[in-house]
């Protein structure tokens, strides 16, 4: 994959007063790809992107962009990167079109090129109906959407969020995520960092979680999910009339309440949904209700935060 690699991270190392804040960090992020950097406050989430953004020098290690030493020559890829900080600073006199346009300008864009740009960063964003108004009446959620806007303008190679669903409404964020699934099938690589679990888990194919500086997990969803699998129950609701004895023959491995007609079923690779129910067909008990219950992302990040 080293002709789809946008970042690569390696051996990051960073102190402030001889007190350690980044320990070995080390990752890449491909073209298509949304990494979501997830940890407590003070983990070393905003250290590693203001690293990443040549803001701090690090101690030891490295970070190449589009195969590029950015310790060395982050002035020749800077530009490919596109920035929304949580604190983005805003000019409350002039328009949503004008801030845009001389951010533009910034990025040495002028012209139709500018026009084109200003035109889709506003499309995208939602605020064509807004881009006149001065950005002192526009409400937080407005103002998220336009330093996303202001982050994608130049067509970043890569694309750093830093809490970008932060005060915005459900139809806006679902529309940023949209915007930002799209420009993924396109080849942009995405870092995100968020307080909300349930928004990184939406919106990336992967996370890390970064614990006291230190990388304590680095997979993708999807394998973050299969290693949990095992610890999914499926809960079946029997009717009153069911005989609780037989149940429980059936299923001695599994805890089940005769009070309530509930059995609950620990699925395992040999122990599936499938079978369960197989048996219970097959013995013809009447059952009322079933679903699986699975751990979230939520839970899956505080088993990794307890255990590192």
């Amino acid at each position: 994959m080293t002709d789809k690699l946008l970042l690569r991270v390696s051996n990051l190392e960073k102190s402030f007063s001889n007190q350690p804040i980044l320990r070995n960090i080390s990752f890449e992020i491909h073209k298509g790809e949304v990494l979501g950097l997830v940890g407590p406050n003070g983990s070393g989430k905003t250290t590693t992107i203001r690293t990443i953004l040549d803001f701090y020098k690090p101690n030891s290690g490295s970070i190449t962009l589009l195969h590029t030493d950015c310790n060395k020559h982050f002035d020749q890829v800077g530009r490919r990167i596109g920035v929304m900080l949580e604190s983005s600073g805003m000019y409350p006199l002039l328009t949503g079109r004008e801030y845009l346009e001389f951010f533009g300008q910034i990025g040495a864009m002028a012209g139709k090129e500018l026009a084109a740009a200003v035109d889709d960063a506003l499309d995208k964003t939602g605020l064509i109906d807004a881009q006149n108004k001065r950005i002192g009446t526009y409400s937080k959620g407005m103002i998220q959407r336009l330093a996303f806007g202001r982050a994608i303008l130049n067509r970043p190679a890569l694309l750093i969020l830093d809490e970008p669903f932060d005060g915005i409404d459900v139809e806006a964020k679902r529309n940023l995520m949209d915007v930002i699934a799209s420009m993924r099938h396109e080849g942009l690589g995405v870092l995100i960092t968020s307080h909300n679990l349930k928004e990184v888990d939406e919106i990336c194919t992967r996370m890390i979680f970064i614990k006291n500086g230190r990388i304590v997990h680095d997979n993708t969803l999807n394998e973050i999910r299969d290693m949990y699998r095992e610890d999914a129950v499926f809960h079946i609701f029997f009717h009153p009339d069911v005989d609780g004895a037989k149940v429980q023959a059936l299923f001695p491995g599994d805890p089940y309440d005769d009070v309530k007609k509930v059995l609950h079923a620990r699925l395992t690779a040999h122990h599936t949904k499938e079978k369960i129910m197989d048996i219970i067909f097959e013995n013809k008990l009447q059952v009322r209700e079933a679903y699986e219950e699975n751990k979230n992302i939520e839970d899956i990040y505080m088993d990794f935060m307890k255990s590192n």
